[in-house]
């Protein structure tokens, strides 16, 4: 017997990053950085609906070549055999799981003459001080130089499945997907892949790194995410990385957290897949730490509901809000007397891109 399909609508929001300047009576804004925010949305067959956002970083190259990869996925014969019914419901994280790992080996196999490239320049200025290179080699530095940038680039990625009347979620990065209730809770489909995460300083520990120094740092190497699409110098690159190469394997990994399935309930009001863009704004103007979970989620779900209306962009009006509140609080404290107004308004000067998804259950 076929599963009861679950009924909803959805919507995007998406707002680029920004930076702020002036007072209320000359106030300006301006973009700081290209979009590095991406999305997508993929139907097979009214059986199942692919949901997805992604952050990318150094670039927008691995978030594009993500974006392609996943749609070109959940587009194939492959995917639409498995929702036409020849695989099983506890497939689908396994499913996902490999479309992430392919999805960041591609990405390298892709730049697999400038990896090369790069390897054979590093192995002749290996052992010399960065001047000593310069002055030594100075046309293999340029070149490493710009290897660099061609090489670089990552980007986190959640990504959410409804597939009959089932539910699921992978992630790698802090890009999440929260389930909200009719009575207020949530669950979280997705987790943060950051050296804030217990787990993950665990397991970096278990290759040889600090996790004390990582957690005071708030990086591995220049990145904040310990899981991620792409990133060289957390994968293949790490040895030439100062604060990574005593790494006995690649600190970095696109094997992705995978919440493997719920049934849908009608008690499930808003599903809500969000780029670190859209909590981090948030957490700002309510003076906390992104990870104050309880804090940040029951105001953002007060401001889906006062912008839930029949006929509405739902995930744009609450971006705008979400954006105006932020700009609102920069304006509020830049010339005031106390000193926190003051601070708090200088923590929002600036914002980044902003992209959510919201998925309404129709019951």
């Amino acid at each position: 017997m076929a599963a009861k399909r679950i009924h909803y609508q959805y919507t995007i929001g998406e707002l680029v990053n920004s930076r702020y300047d002036g007072t209320r009576v000359s106030f300006t804004t301006a973009e700081m950085h290209p979009k590095e925010d991406r999305n997508f949305v993929v139907s097979t067959n009214d059986r199942a609906v692919c949901f997805g956002v992604m952050d990318g970083h150094d670039g927008e190259k691995a978030v594009i070549h993500a974006t392609q990869e996943f749609k070109e996925f959940f587009k194939s014969q492959s995917w639409n055999n498995i929702v036409n019914g020849h695989t099983i419901f506890s497939q689908i994280p396994e499913v996902l799981e490999e479309v992430f790992l392919s999805t960041d080996k591609r990405f390298f196999d892709k730049r697999n003459a400038e990896i090369l490239e790069k390897k054979a320049l590093q192995n002749r200025v290996d052992g010399l001080r960065s001047f000593e290179a310069l002055q030594r080699f100075p046309i293999e530095v340029m070149r490493l130089q710009e290897l660099d940038k061609l090489i670089q680039g990552g980007t986190t990625a959640v990504v959410a499945v409804m597939y009959g009347n089932k539910l699921y979620a992978a992630n790698v990065g802090d890009s999440r997907a929260v389930l909200f209730f009719n009575n207020g809770s949530y669950a979280n489909l997705s987790v943060d892949h950051s050296t804030d995460n217990p787990i993950e300083l665990d397991r970096l520990a278990r290759l040889n790194l600090n996790p004390q120094e990582l957690k005071k740092n708030k990086r591995l190497g220049s990145q904040e995410n310990t899981r991620s699409i792409g990133d060289y110098n957390l994968k293949e690159g790490y040895k030439d990385v100062d604060v990574l190469n005593a790494a006995t394997g690649p600190p970095g990994t696109a094997e992705p957290y995978l919440f493997e399935g719920v049934t849908f309930d009608p008690t499930w009001r808003y599903l809500v897949l969000m780029t670190d863009g859209v909590y981090k704004t948030l957490a700002a103007t309510l003076d906390t730490d992104s990870n104050n979970l309880d804090l940040i989620y029951h105001q953002l779900l007060s401001v889906i509901k006062k912008c839930d209306g029949e006929g509405r962009n739902l995930a744009g009006e609450v971006i705008n809000r979400i954006a105006r509140m932020h700009i609102y609080t920069y304006l509020d404290g830049i010339n005031a007397r106390d000193e926190w107004r003051r601070t708090l308004s200088a923590s929002c000067a600036k914002r980044d891109d902003m992209t959510l998804i919201i998925v309404k259950f129709l019951v």
